[in-house]
């Protein structure tokens, strides 16, 4: 019985965890999905970041939330995001936890900045 009971949560433990990498990956999908719209639908002549910010597919990943924050996050360590879209995501994720007006925030003008700044504001 102890070993029935021991391989029902085994199999328990391994099934939400191929079902959390799952949502996981389908929400990285969405949000890669979302800032590739982003930069498509700016103006390409445009160095204003601002640009991209616009529109539906942004407030798409902005509404979700704080779900979204840790894909970021990741698609940054991993180098998901190149040029225009991590800047994107890195904005996203201070704009998702509405510290833009952080002076930690303010000073930054890379993504990999944002970024740093981020884990710095997040040890405190």
């Amino acid at each position: 019985m102890k070993k029935t009971v021991t391989g029902f949560i085994l199999a328990c433990s391994l099934l939400l965890s191929g079902c959390t990498s799952s949502v996981q990956d389908t929400l990285q999908q969405k949000i890669v999905e979302s800032l590739q719209k982003c930069v498509e639908q700016a103006d390409p002549l445009s160095s204003n970041p601002f640009d991209y910010m616009k529109g539906i597919p942004y407030r798409t990943v902005l509404m979700m939330g704080q779900d979204a924050v840790d894909v970021l996050l990741k698609c940054h360590e991993d180098g998901t995001f190149h040029g225009v879209m991590d800047y994107i995501a890195m904005y996203l994720v201070w704009d998702i936890n509405d510290e833009t007006d952080n002076p930690l925030f303010q000073e930054c003008e890379t993504a990999q900045q944002m970024y740093d700044a981020w884990m710095q504001y997040m040890q405190k």
